[in-house]
């Protein structure tokens, strides 16, 4: 397995900021922090019961956002009826606790949300999903406070570990340390950094969450109408308390306030790490210094380039991308291999790059890869490995299927931040992307009249223009050109450069300048 070396770059602009997360100098996530956004996952709110779904199972709630937000019943969370009683108690008793709480049975998988809530109700909700496109944010009732090593969750009793730590022993050691550590009706989840922790380091972690869960009781207490009672860190804060670890071996910021910032939250979570920490002046356009500007614009293509000289054709729909692995012309023979070696090769490469596609793109719901075809189950099992590998290190929550018969690949994924859109194509300068431009006249017309209002025709040699436009003036034994020189009485040279576009066009002095 190589050694992964992590970095972060973090560019500020007007807006806010872009944020870039390296991989061995591989680009695999991108985010924008926008200053005037107004929620985020994490984000809890006090709100109301705006509208009952019956026959989605479901409700619109009201988060005083111009989007409803979506609750479904199965994302009430089984301790719904201890939630719901616990801040209607609360709200009458400010003194009371959780830790001296009886919960209430569960709910039942049965149930319908009509029956456990009506309109203008009032709890407390977690942004899930931010919203995408014409859909609102998705909202979670089961909510939980995310730290460095630990997640908390209130109203729960249950003590688990991440998958990604796969020793039994190391399993069992967490859950039994953490057994004694956690606070009556809490539950925890063991993240995958909390791996060979010690009892302090975690017990500090879950005492910060357990801090955060009454600052929310508070709020909550005091908040008699819909808003926003605890708001997740910034995007920056949340990558490196997901992130930071030995791996990570440079932070570089255009901004004094973040590095500070951020020099502060590492030396509470990992003070070894704030070195790694590198500030630079706010005039450096970081994203065009280190060349990631042209990095994402060429990675969010429609068609990207394998190291070998095949290619990938990427499709996409609200809720379902398509992903085509093509060899290219004389791949092959590029590569200098045959038969399954060069298909294997071609598919692994192709697997690393899609890997590498749906993290920065963010690529949710069903994934689908064609890969070059292969009758031999070796390839495909080698292939089905090199993409469990390559996504790894995604945060958001997938599955990954077998190749198929037919070397077809499923992969279903959480999307885990709003779809970023990096602008890879500009308006053609001659049509102002309408796909039309200007009739000869229209064009030669404001060419002429340019020159009329804006030189001293005594002082120009020479025109040149478009060879379409210099066809339309030359036409005709009396042309158009003919007449504007007689109208002068001034001799100008027109010619013709087919690197112009049709509306562009060079005057030149006596002495051959470019005016």
């Amino acid at each position: 397995m190589n050694e992964m070396n992590r970095e972060l770059v973090i560019q500020a602009n007007e807006e806010g900021f872009d944020i870039a997360l390296l991989e061995n100098n591989d680009l695999v996530e991108f985010h924008k922090e926008v200053f005037s956004k107004q929620l985020q996952i994490g984000d809890i709110y006090w709100a109301r019961v705006k509208k009952i779904l019956a026959p989605l199972n479901a409700a619109f709630i009201d988060i005083k956002e111009s989007k409803e937000a979506f609750l479904h019943f199965t994302d009430l969370g089984e301790q719904f009826p201890s939630v719901y009683d616990f801040f209607k108690k609360r709200i009458q008793n400010p003194n009371l606790k959780l830790e001296n709480y009886t919960l209430l049975s569960p709910l039942q998988k049965d149930q319908l949300i009509g029956e456990i809530l009506k309109n203008n109700d009032f709890f407390p909700v977690q942004i899930l999903k931010e919203p995408i496109s014409s859909k609102g944010a998705r909202l979670t009732a089961q909510i939980s406070f995310a730290g460095r090593f630990a997640v908390l969750i209130p109203f729960d009793q249950k003590i688990s570990v991440s998958k990604k730590i796969s020793n039994a022993d190391e399993r069992q050691r967490l859950v039994e340390l953490c057994e004694s550590i956690t606070p009556k009706n809490f539950g925890l989840i063991l993240r995958t950094v909390a791996e060979g922790k010690n009892l302090n380091e975690i017990h500090q972690d879950i005492i910060e969450l357990i801090e955060q869960w009454n600052v929310l009781c508070k709020t909550i207490y005091k908040s008699t109408e819909v808003t926003k009672v605890f708001e997740e860190k910034e995007k920056t804060s949340t990558l490196l308390r997901d992130f930071l670890n030995d791996s990570f071996t440079k932070i570089t910021v255009n901004d004094n306030i973040l590095a500070e910032s951020i020099r502060n939250y590492i030396e509470k979570i990992a003070p070894e790490k704030k070195k790694i920490v590198q500030e630079v002046s706010k005039d450096v356009l970081l994203f065009e210094k280190l060349g990631l500007n042209s990095r994402l614009k060429t990675s969010f293509n429609k068609t990207v380039l394998l190291p070998s000289g095949g290619y990938l054709i990427i499709e996409n729909t609200e809720a379902m991308h398509v992903i085509d692995v093509n060899s290219g012309v004389n791949t092959f023979k590029k590569m200098k291999l045959e038969g399954d070696e060069a298909i294997l090769k071609l598919n692994i490469e192709a697997a690393i790059e899609i890997a590498r596609q749906i993290r920065l793109r963010d690529l949710g719901g069903i994934i689908v890869i064609d890969f070059v075809d292969s009758k031999n189950a070796e390839i495909k099992q080698k292939i089905y490995e090199a993409m469990l590998e390559a996504l790894r290190y995604d945060r958001a929550n997938h599955t990954i299927l077998p190749l198929s018969k037919f070397c077809v690949m499923q992969i279903t994924r959480s999307r885990v931040k709003p779809q970023v859109q990096i602008k890879n194509t500009e308006k053609c300068p001659s049509c102002d992307g309408t796909g039309k431009i200007s009739s000869s006249i229209v064009i030669s017309d404001h060419i002429l009249s340019r020159l009329e209002s804006n030189y001293i025709i005594e002082t120009i040699s020479k025109l040149e223009v478009h060879p379409y436009v210099y066809a339309y003036l030359k036409i005709g034994f009396i042309n158009k050109w003919l007449l504007f020189l007689w109208k002068h009485k001034n001799y100008i040279q027109l010619t013709q450069n087919s690197d112009l576009s049709i509306n562009e066009f060079f005057i030149y002095d006596k002495e051959n300048n470019r005016l």
